[in-house]
């Protein structure tokens, strides 16, 4: 049947019909839609491909994501080392010009 074009007082008046009750239209998909679900090599590559464009636009703000993870676990790393010197001199050792 392929795609109808119908103006607006035309659409409303098969719409309601005589009752003025709207119908509703169920539309199911052919076996051939299922049929073509695969997805080729070509299209694999495709989206590799854009997933390096991508990357390659945003290479400034990757590299500085990269910089800030690697400072984060740099401290998260650090921190415990300083209490600990902190604590074990400082305090155990009753000097107060390290705490």
């Amino acid at each position: 049947m392929g795609r109808l074009k119908f103006e607006e007082t035309e659409f409303k008046r098969h719409w309601y019909g005589n009752d003025n009750n709207g119908i509703a239209i169920i539309a199911e998909p052919k076996m051939e839609f299922y049929a073509n679900t695969t997805i080729e090599k070509d299209e694999n590559f495709f989206v590799l491909r854009q997933l390096i464009s991508k990357i390659t636009k945003q290479r400034v703000k990757l590299f500085l994501a990269i910089m800030l993870l690697v400072i984060s676990a740099g401290c998260n790393w650090i921190i415990p080392l300083f209490y600990q010197r902190v604590i074990d001199k400082g305090v155990l050792g009753h000097d107060i010009s390290i705490v």
